[in-house]
């Protein structure tokens, strides 16, 4: 019964993001991360390396929880899935980008279904874009609000610095359409601590841990035959 659970979860995910409620009862997505501007000629906004790693946990004003560790190697990624709603057993769900297949395996029922890459079966991608689209590398904080002043359309704030999960960190703020607020933490070394939304009572929070932009990752944790060796696989390439 999980699966079936899980599996309307991530297609509500893929189709919209993450929901906010508005006050009239309808839902809008979740705001698309902010593109960055042309850097000035002497400051230089830096690229995340070939191969990087973090956790990500994901909270809302309703009591709905998620998280998820990722691992990035080159074509090659892997996101490892949990979500809990209230009331509702947490289901946890393994994506792998092989660089030739995706696959979604859930572990306790020793399945994975083998799907086209590119596929668009994991709901951490959009996720994963507010961690890469929101690196920066070591420019200072006025190159990082020209990239929020040009994308946010109520304007952009420099706030004070916060440590935010053991990071030293500078507080931005950037006001979007329809009265929502959206607030980010990025680390001196560039990359985002937190992010947090608010529209209306609604509010939910992004937080970015254990980043690491060099780490050591086996090819391993990719081949699905290594991960799940037992599974039963379903193959939806055809």
């Amino acid at each position: 019964m999980k699966r079936f659970v899980m599996s309307g979860l991530i297609v509500a995910l893929i189709a919209v993001g993450v929901a906010m409620g508005c006050g009239d009862g309808e839902a809008e997505p979740t705001p698309t991360p902010m593109a960055t501007p042309t850097p000035t000629p002497t400051e230089e906004i830096g690229e995340l390396p070939g191969t990087f790693q973090y956790s990500m946990e994901w909270s809302d004003s309703d009591g709905d929880i998620a998280s998820m560790d990722v691992w990035v190697k080159g074509e090659k990624s892997r996101v490892d899935w949990s979500m809990t709603e209230q009331g509702a057993e947490t289901a946890t769900v393994i994506f792998i980008d092989d660089g030739e297949f995706d696959w979604m395996c859930y572990p306790d029922e020793n399945l994975a279904y083998k799907w086209p890459t590119m596929s668009g079966v994991n709901p951490g991608a959009a996720y994963a874009l507010w961690f890469t689209e929101n690196y920066y590398g070591t420019v200072s904080d006025y190159i990082i609000l020209q990239a929020m002043q040009i994308a946010c359309p109520g304007g952009a704030s420099k706030g004070d610095h916060e440590t935010i999960a053991g990071q030293s960190c500078t507080k931005f703020t950037c006001n979007l359409v329809n009265g929502v607020t959206a607030t980010y933490w990025i680390s001196n070394s560039g990359w985002l601590v937190k992010a947090q939304v608010t529209q209306a009572d609604y509010t939910y929070t992004m937080e970015f841990t254990n980043v690491d932009l060099n780490p050591s990752i086996s090819n391993d944790i990719f081949d699905i035959y290594q991960v799940a060796p037992d599974a039963v696989i379903i193959d939806m390439t055809d």
